[in-house]
C-alpha cells in the first residue's frame, strides 16, 4: 500500500474539503493515508492515520514543521506530500530538494488578493506577504510535482503540466435527502447565509432584510458565522441597530460543524450570497451556491465572474450588483409572491449539482492525479 501525507497548519481537522473529500477520497482509492493537522482528533477512518499538532503563528511553526520533516521521511517514508497552505510553500520546496517525495500544492484561493484583505495584519506586512506569496509560488510552479487548484481562475496563475481544478463541488453522497423540496412549504428562514461574514457583506444582509421590512414584506434572515475579530463583532452589533425594533429580522448564529449546516438549509427558502466586487472574489466561487442549489434554493448572488458562470442561463437563481441592495430586496419580495418560480429555480438548481456540479466529477481527477504520479515513481525506480 503506497504512503501519502496531506498537510495543513492552518486548516481543521474536520475541514470539508481537505478532509472529507480528499483525506477520505484517497483512503477510499486504497492509500494509506497520513493527515497531520491542528485539531485533528483520531476519527478512526479506514487507511487513514492521524497526526495533530498543534495551530501557532506562522513565526512558531520551525519547530513542528521540523518534527513534520522527521514524520514523512523517517518514521512513514511517504512517497506523495500534498500540502494545503501558502506558509508551507519553503517547506515544500524543501522536501521536494532533500527527497524524492512527490510533491503537490493545493492552492485554496488566489492569496495575493487575499493577502492585502488580511484585516489583523498591518498595511505593510500585507503588501509584503502580497508580494512573497506570489514570488515562492512561481518556484513551486516550477519544481513542484503537481499543483491542485480549487477554481478555473486560479489555475491562470500556473503553467504546471500536471496543474488541476478540484472544483469544491458539495459531496452528495454526504448530504442530507429527507428534507421538504416544496422550498414554500418551510417556514423558519426567508434567507440564509452560512460562512464568513466580512463588514460588506454583514451590512449587505441586513441592508437587504431592512428594505423587505420597508417595502412591506418583513422576512426572516439567518447569517451563520464566527466573529473572528472582536472589532469586527462589536461593528456587526452596532450596525444591526440599524434596524431599530426590529433586530430580530436577523438572527446571527455562531459558526457550527459543516455537518450541522443542511440543517439550516433545508428550512430556508432562498440562498443569498452578496459579495463584494474586488480582486479576490473575483478569483474565488463561493461553493455555499451549490450546497443552496441542492437544497433547491434559488440562488441570488453578485454579478462577479465566479458566480455568474454557474447561474447566468441556468434559470437557478439570479445575479445583482452587489452594491444595490434594493434589487436583491425587491427580488426576495418577488420570490416570495410567486411560489411557483421559486420552485422551478429551486429544482432546476438541485438537478445540476445531482448531474454536474458535485464531487463525483472531481474525486476522479484527484484519483488520476496520483496514479499519474506514482506511475512516475515506479519508472524511476
Amino acid at each position: 500500500m503506497r504512503s501519502i501525507c496531506i498537510l495543513t497548519t492552518r486548516h481543521h481537522g474536520d475541514d470539508n474539503r481537505v478532509y472529507h473529500k480528499e483525506v477520505k477520497t484517497l483512503a477510499d482509492a486504497g492509500y494509506h493515508v497520513l493527515f497531520i493537522s491542528p485539531k485533528n482528533p483520531n476519527r478512526g477512518y479506514k487507511n487513514v492515520e492521524y497526526f495533530e499538532i498543534p495551530f501557532v503563528p506562522r513565526k512558531e511553526l520551525k519547530p513542528i514543521l521540523k518534527t513534520v520533516y522527521n514524520e514523512i521521511t523517517v518514521k512513514h517514508q511517504i512517497d506523495i506530500l500534498h500540502f494545503q497552505d501558502p506558509e508551507l510553500l519553503l517547506f515544500g520546496l524543501k522536501v521536494k530538494r532533500k527527497t524524492n517525495i512527490k510533491v503537490i500544492y493545493d492552492v485554496h484561493e488566489d492569496y495575493k488578493s487575499e493577502m492585502l484583505l488580511k484585516r489583523y495584519l498591518s498595511k505593510i506586512k500585507r503588501y509584503f506577504y502580497s508580494l512573497a506569496v506570489p514570488f515562492l509560488e512561481k518556484r513551486a510552479d516550477k519544481r513542484f510535482d503537481a499543483i491542485v487548484v480549487a477554481d478555473n481562475f486560479i489555475k491562470n496563475n500556473f503553467s504546471n503540466k500536471n496543474t488541476i481544478i478540484l472544483f469544491n463541488y458539495p459531496d452528495i453522497d454526504k448530504l442530507g435527502k429527507t428534507f421538504e423540496p416544496d422550498i414554500n412549504k418551510r417556514k423558519k428562514y426567508d434567507i440564509i447565509f452560512p460562512g464568513t461574514t466580512t463588514p460588506f457583506i454583514f451590512q449587505r444582509l441586513v441592508d437587504i432584510t431592512k428594505i423587505c421590512r420597508e417595502l412591506g414584506c418583513p422576512i426572516k434572515c439567518i447569517i451563520i458565522a464566527s466573529d473572528t475579530y472582536k472589532t469586527e463583532r462589536e461593528a456587526n452589533y452596532k450596525y444591526l441597530e440599524t434596524l431599530g425594533d426590529f433586530k430580530d429580522d436577523v438572527i446571527l448564529h455562531d459558526k457550527i460543524p459543516t455537518e450541522e449546516i443542511p440543517l439550516f438549509l433545508r428550512e430556508s427558502k432562498i440562498g443569498v450570497a452578496p459579495l463584494p466586487d474586488n480582486e479576490k472574489y473575483r478569483k474565488n466561487i463561493a461553493t455555499k451556491i451549490f450546497e443552496y442549489m441542492y437544497y433547491y434554493l434559488p440562488v441570488l448572488t453578485s454579478d462577479i465572474p465566479p458566480e455568474k458562470q454557474f447561474i447566468d442561463g441556468f434559470e437557478n437563481g439570479y445575479i445583482f450588483n452587489p452594491n444595490n441592495p434594493e434589487v436583491f430586496a425587491k427580488k426576495i419580495i418577488e420570490l416570495k409572491n410567486n411560489p411557483a418560480i421559486s420552485n422551478s429555480l429551486g429544482q432546476n438548481g438541485h438537478k445540476l449539482v445531482v448531474e454536474r456540479w458535485n464531487w463525483n466529477s472531481e474525486k476522479e481527477k484527484l484519483i488520476n492525479l496520483y496514479s499519474k504520479l506514482l506511475e512516475e515513481i515506479n519508472n524511476d525506480n
